[in-house]
């Protein structure tokens, strides 16, 4: 972060503001699940568990916590960087977490449930 002396500037939920509209935010959510998706295919892990956290807190702040799908995925994605982490326990607690939401949104038939239930059940493999 240019705060703390380096180079790297800061993340993209700290650039967004009360007055950022909403195509914004939907834009900083895509190129943050676009780099998670990349970081995860180099297993750079670090990164991505970083990307994952700020891509969580963007649309929490954003949509909030309830009945919010793009949380559900964001809590999804940030299972998959943990399992690939070997962290198998806080990944079956994110994707678990990931269901939760995605069920209490009327999405409990939903592909993307589905695809929440098998990380789950590889999280356990």
């Amino acid at each position: 972060r240019l705060s703390s002396g380096t180079d790297e500037p800061p993340p993209l939920s700290e650039k967004l503001t009360a007055a950022t509209s909403a195509a914004e935010v939907e834009k900083a959510i895509g190129a943050l699940q676009r780099k998670l998706r990349l970081e995860l295919s180099e297993e750079s892990l670090d990164e991505a568990l970083g990307t994952s956290e700020e891509l969580r807190s963007l649309v929490k702040d954003a949509y909030g916590s309830t009945g919010n799908p793009l949380l559900a995925a964001a809590l999804n994605d940030t299972g998959l960087v943990h399992k690939s982490r070997g962290e198998f326990e806080t990944a079956a607690k994110y994707l678990v977490e990931a269901i939760q939401l995605y069920e209490g949104c009327g999405m409990k038939k939903h592909a993307s449930t589905a695809t929440a239930l098998h990380n789950l059940g590889v999280s356990y493999k």
